[in-house]
């Protein structure tokens, strides 16, 4: 019985081992990893140095102020009236004008009726006082007459005065009434050219309002139209910083586009400084930019390294510099320091080489 079993267990675990050997065949066992690969173990390798050789030049600090374009001379229009249609637009963006061409205009509401009437009101109050001066002279001049033949005739002078009275003060009350009418049609007048946007100078269109397709009435002092003159050009630069920089009179130089134009400043407060260019400047518009760049300080023929090469050690200024393939660091006084370069004022000799970063 015990032989038995001991068969059967050694018969079992042969069956056991072949399968193993037939699965690991097939790659279905995973199989033993490798040995790692031993690290590469690389050679000293020299290390390459930026260099930059101690010149003789010149360092110039500068700084930008940047420039608004605007026209010398600008002036917007607005009507001076609420909630009148407009009439018609008479010019377009970028359209050439001349003083005194008519623009734009609202609808007059009446106002040139009326106006009308008040002129042929005027019109017969006019012939009124002229016809009662013309009146009252004759028969003056009658009366004058009829007293000259019988001057001790009282009745005649006292018919005299009272005619005078009589005509002078319809002619005062004809006079009043006719001012009144000329001040109410200034007054209309007035009414009717408010409606009228007219060119105040010779100038350029450079803005009208946009209304959409809906019809327009009118809001009081809301611009409606921009006429600029083109044909004189200033740049203003705003800000206390911009303004330190320069002195009324200064020449310099602006940069619009790929272009450089001859300048100089006109104008400045604490706040803005502005210029003119010496020459008409084409092709700018609302929104353009010029650039001046001002040397505000500045050393020449000096020593002078790449200001990546000064480093700080506990205080002082000091370069490398390479000896042998080993650095060396150098103690150095520095002066003035701008657009990428610094002043060597000791330390260094003309040509000799220095790590640059």
């Amino acid at each position: 019985m015990q032989r038995g079993c001991l068969f059967g267990l050694i018969s079992a675990a042969l069956v056991v081992a072949m399968l193993a050997a037939m699965l690991a065949g097939c790659g279905l066992l995973p199989e033993e990893e490798s040995a790692p690969t031993p690290p590469i173990i690389r050679s000293y390798e020299k290390t390459e140095y930026k260099m930059a050789a101690t010149e003789r030049g010149d360092i110039v600090k500068r700084e930008k102020a940047t420039f608004k374009y605007a026209p010398a001379l600008k002036e917007s229009l607005a009507f001076p009236v609420d909630g009148s249609m407009l009439a018609g637009v008479y010019v377009t963006v970028g359209e050439t004008v001349e003083k005194g061409t008519l623009l734009a205009e609202l609808d007059d509401d009446g106002l040139v009726e009326l106006a009308d009437a008040q002129r042929e009101r005027i019109a017969e109050l006019e012939a009124s006082v002229e016809t009662l001066e013309r009146d009252l002279a004759l028969e003056l001049r009658a009366l004058d007459v009829r007293i000259s033949a019988d001057p001790e005739n009282a009745q005649l002078k006292a018919s005299r005065e009272s005619t005078s009275e009589r005509y002078k003060a319809d002619i005062d009350a004809s006079k009043l009434r006719l001012s009144a009418a000329r001040s109410k049609l200034g007054e209309l007048e007035d009414g009717i050219a408010s409606r009228k946007l007219y060119a105040p100078f010779d100038g350029t269109v450079t803005f009208i309002k946009s209304f959409g397709a809906e019809s327009y009435r009118s809001t009081a002092g809301e611009a409606f139209i921009t006429i600029s003159d083109k044909t004189m050009l200033t740049f203003t630069a705003e800000g206390t910083a911009a303004a330190a920089l320069f002195e009324i009179g200064d020449e310099v130089e602006i940069s619009v586009g790929d272009e450089t134009y001859p300048a100089s400043i006109v104008e400045k407060t604490e706040q803005s400084v502005t210029l003119e260019p010496e020459e008409h400047i084409s092709g700018v518009g609302e929104g353009s930019y010029g650039n001046v760049w001002v040397v505000t300080g500045a050393v020449y023929d000096v020593l002078r390294v790449p200001s990546g090469a000064i480093k700080s050690a506990n205080g002082q200024s000091i370069v490398y510099t390479l000896s042998d393939g080993v650095r060396t660091l150098r103690e150095v006084e520095t002066g003035f320091s701008a657009d990428g370069y610094t002043e060597i004022v000791s330390g260094l000799s003309e040509g000799e080489q220095v790590i640059a970063q």
